[in-house]
């Protein structure tokens, strides 16, 4: 490593927010791709290359510009980024095939069931007459979700009754929109948990966590989670990050079936809205975990620096003029964007402490003094 790395994240989003700021405390020259100025990410760094992620010029340019790629979403043309990647010989991380496969829940489903990681049953949707089948396949419920482009729960149907079902038909287009049906699962709890692997195979594990969904958005999480059955379970999917060679940084987020055992929802190959409290909770965070793995920098298990810790989401309801809490004990993280959206992911603040729940209920408290 060198102080005059440079390093290339496409996308500028709060993501990519983190990861610039992170690696300028490395000492790295920090590269974003994005559309404008105001993204997150451009305001945090002066490398900022205005352009889009799905134009080859552009991508070429800026793949051109680094010495390393990777990616703050998944769902970009793993196709496209390949093909930049040979051309420009800039490597890209994750890998362009892996991005592919983890980006289309059908093959990332597939890849699960193929290395033996405990998961809901599945089938593929392309029709009306596909999603009638799924019907009778999973007569106590099943979701609907879009194989590509879904996140916060955009894109998922659940169906439980015959009106749901005809409600799921009319709201797809399947020959435009393929889907997957999910056995649905009655769940105990929702959990998750992160790793970073470098190309030597060496491999970073974050404490599992709680999490909480509203609207199908992580609203709150808290941890660390002491969860006898995730022993093995981690043993199982650092094999599978070996088995794929996966370089980077990567999400689980898992479904406590109770007697069931956990079950895999679904895959992020990328830092993660349930990584964010290791910023202060953890004394190496997910994001410089990312960056020394894009390095092959070595990585070691991050070490709490607190007994518990708990996260809550900001998330936007329109106001046009955000305002903070007056009474802020937390870290607060506030994500720069110009606009507050109805669902929109504005900040989050961590809680650190001793106390049973991480601070929780002094979190979800204090959070409602903020207008957003």
């Amino acid at each position: 490593m060198s102080f005059d790395q440079r390093i290339g994240v496409v996308g500028g989003g709060q993501l990519a927010r983190m990861l610039v700021q992170k690696g300028q405390e490395m000492g790295l020259q920090m590269h974003v791709l994005c559309s404008t100025l105001q993204e997150p990410a451009a305001q945090v760094t002066g490398f900022v290359h205005i352009g889009k992620a799905d134009n080859a010029d552009d991508l070429r340019k800026f793949f051109r510009a680094v010495d390393v790629v990777t990616v703050e979403s998944e769902f970009h043309s793993a196709e496209l980024l390949g093909a930049i990647e040979k051309e420009t010989e800039r490597p890209l991380f994750p890998a362009a095939p892996l991005l592919g496969s983890l980006q289309d829940r059908l093959s990332q489903k597939e890849l699960l069931k193929k290395y033996k990681i405990p998961t809901a049953e599945f089938c593929s949707v392309k029709s009306f007459e596909d999603l009638k089948a799924a019907s009778e396949q999973f007569p106590k419920g099943f979701v609907l979700k879009k194989r590509r482009g879904g996140y916060d729960g955009y894109g998922t149907f659940v169906v439980k009754s015959p009106k749901d079902l005809r409600s799921a038909g009319e709201a797809f287009n399947f020959k435009e929109e393929p889907c997957i049906a999910e056995a649905f699962i009655p769940f105990q709890r929702e959990l998750a948990v992160i790793f970073s692997r470098n190309p030597r195979g060496q491999i970073a594990t974050l404490p599992v966590v709680e999490t909480h969904q509203v609207k199908n958005r992580l609203d709150w999480l808290q941890g660390p989670c002491k969860v006898p059955p995730a022993k093995l379970l981690i043993a199982k999917l650092k094999k599978f990050l070996n088995s794929i060679d996966f370089v980077g940084t990567i999400a689980f987020e898992l479904f406590d079936a109770g007697r069931a055992g956990l079950l895999i929802n679904e895959i992020a190959p990328r830092v993660h809205n349930s990584g964010h409290y290791s910023l202060e909770a953890l004394d190496f965070d997910q994001f410089t975990l990312h960056l020394r793995a894009l390095m092959d920098q070595d990585l070691k298990e991050p070490r709490l620096l607190s007994p518990k810790f708990s996260m809550v989401n900001l998330i936007g309801a329109g106001e046009k003029k955000p305002t903070p809490a007056k009474v802020l004990t937390g870290h607060l993280h506030w994500y720069g964007k110009s606009e507050s959206r109805d669902g929109r992911k504005m900040g989050h603040v961590t809680y650190l402490g001793p106390d049973r729940d991480g601070g929780l209920a002094r979190a979800l408290r204090e959070r409602k003094g903020f207008r957003l």
